[in-house]
């Protein structure tokens, strides 16, 4: 099957509601402003069709996560998925997959074609990440069976482990979902494309479940905030800080390969360090230098060891897979 392409998106789906130029949606939209949570977090969400990413220039552009395109309906893997979820990770950013729903399947087999080309990858992720469920598509259905396929959808990826949310916007989502009543049953995206200091929010959702805001598209809309390495990008807010984001997910984030590979460097050095010693080939000036090197001195050579041991293993379990 082909995938839905972005470009293809009717943007005034996502200025809707288009901002007011009345004294009381001014006035709101400056109270919102004021009780917005600071610390909000930039990220973007990406596919195939941007291309060969640059996660480092994306990061030193102030982006501090990455939602990525997996898969789409029963048939559809992303053909920069696994490149996409390596670079991201190897680059320090905190990563979420998504799945662009298409109702004219059943929810359960389309978490089941996510599992089957994602699972693997996500292994690499410590916690439950977020599966976001990319709801733009009408496919020909109507709005009871779409809401009970998503529904299935999220109610599945839950089974499997993850946590479960979606994007639309505030029209897309009155359009094809309505407000039913498992709405806030599970996380939410918004895309609202507009100057303000807050998005709305589609009717149903509250701002407790709402974590991310898609608030636009770089360089295409004059107050999107630069990114760099990715050309034309959606770009998004997390409502909250770094680690918040991180506990939400339960993410450690993973040593890039070169760190592991030092890892295991010192991890070799050591056992030479350990054989020369009980052989009897290094003096004792040798051994105090040796081990300084590797992890610092003050203490008794073998209990400097043994600590030195557990540093190294404690490493590789939380980081290196």
């Amino acid at each position: 099957m082909t995938d839905f392409n972005p470009n293809s998106r009717v943007r005034g789906e996502f200025f809707y509601p288009l901002p007011s130029k009345n004294w009381f949606a001014r006035a709101e939209n400056y109270l919102l402003s004021v009780l917005a949570v600071p610390g909000w977090i930039r990220g973007i969400d990406i596919s195939h069709w941007n291309g060969t990413v640059d996660f480092q220039k994306v990061k030193d552009s102030g982006i501090d996560f990455v939602v990525i395109k997996a898969t789409e309906g029963t048939g559809f893997l992303d053909p920069k998925w696994q490149y996409n979820w390596r670079a991201s990770l190897d680059t320090g950013l905190v990563v979420m997959p998504y799945h662009f729903f298409r109702s004219n399947y059943k929810g359960a087999e389309q978490v089941d074609w996510f599992m089957q080309n994602a699972e693997a990858y996500l292994d690499r992720v410590e916690g439950k990440t977020v599966l976001w469920w990319d709801v733009e598509t009408a496919d020909g259905v109507d709005i009871t069976t779409r809401q009970n396929r998503l529904h299935g959808a999220c109610v599945n990826t839950v089974k499997m482990g993850l946590q479960a949310g979606y994007y639309s916007s505030p029209y897309k989502w009155q359009t094809l979902v309505g407000n039913p009543v498992w709405t806030n049953d599970y996380f939410g995206w918004v895309a609202h494309w507009s100057n303000v200091s807050y998005p709305t929010l589609p009717i149903g959702w509250t701002k407790e479940k709402t974590k991310v805001w898609q608030n636009g598209i770089y360089p295409t809309y004059s107050w999107v905030e630069p990114v760099s390495g990715a050309g034309t990008v959606d770009h998004n807010y997390f409502f909250g800080t770094l680690q918040e984001l991180r506990d939400l997910l339960g993410f450690t984030p993973p040593l890039p390969p070169d760190c592991c590979d030092r890892v295991a460097q010192i991890e070799q050095e050591l056992i030479v360090i350990k054989s020369r010693i009980a052989q009897g080939e290094l003096n004792d000036f040798e051994q105090n230098d040796r081990l300084t090197a590797v992890e610092g001195g003050g203490i008794a050579r073998n209990e400097r060891i043994f600590e030195v041991e557990k540093f190294i293993q404690n490493i590789k379990d939380a980081t290196c897979k």
